[in-house]
């Protein structure tokens, strides 16, 4: 009867540890596969698109924005009325901490991206 309980102890304390990890990791494994997280200076979304370029996102904000055409794609004017060259700042993006080399328009973002316009 000893022996019966303490296996019995042991398997419920291995399940309560497999699934306390489990349950610890899932969420945040979530978040960053299932989402995009987009923002634009204090102002911050979560999308679920596939396919989308940071600048399609952008415009799914609802932020108001200006863009130029050049031959090397799309740029970012001014964004809720801060024009580029004012102050000296300009609009900038960043995917996951680093400036891509092509245009917002042709930047395709992935699940778990994070996406941020800035204005420096």
């Amino acid at each position: 009867m000893k022996k019966i309980l303490t296996a019995l102890f042991l398997l419920i304390i291995t399940f309560a540890v497999i699934f306390s990890f489990k349950s610890a990791d899932s969420p945040a494994k979530e978040k960053k596969e299932g989402g995009i997280i987009f923002s634009v200076e204090s102002e911050a979304f979560v999308f679920f698109e596939e396919n989308a370029s940071a600048l399609e996102l952008l415009a799914k904000t609802k932020i108001p924005f200006e863009t130029k055409d050049f031959s090397f794609g799309v740029l970012v004017e001014s964004i809720k009325g801060k024009k580029n060259g004012e102050e000296g700042r300009y609009w900038s993006y960043y995917v996951n901490g680093e400036m891509p080399m092509v245009s917002a328009d042709k930047y395709i973002v992935n699940k778990g991206d994070k996406v941020e316009f800035r204005y420096e």
